[in-house]
């Protein structure tokens, strides 16, 4: 597979990220990463950061948010429709 490396496992379960993949992803000592399991294997991502995720939500919201709404409206739109 494209951009595919083998690593190995240290006894203690650790693993060395190879250097091109630390720098593309500012990888430093101390960043979280997630570990979820899928049907296929595992899956290793960067945790990003809560106010980076803000910004990028509020970004595809851009244009969409009905006029006159708050949040709390749509909340309660929402939560109508379940009951």
């Amino acid at each position: 597979m494209k951009g595919e490396r083998i690593v190995g496992m240290s006894s203690k379960g650790q693993i060395v990220i190879p250097k091109p993949i630390r720098e593309k992803y500012r990888l430093d000592k101390g960043a979280k990463l997630v570990v979820k399991e899928t049907e296929s294997g595992i899956l290793l991502t960067v945790q990003r950061h809560m106010a980076e995720e803000a910004r990028e939500m509020a970004g595809e919201l851009e244009g969409k948010w009905p006029k006159g709404m708050t949040s709390v409206d749509i909340i309660r739109r929402e939560r109508g429709k379940y009951g």
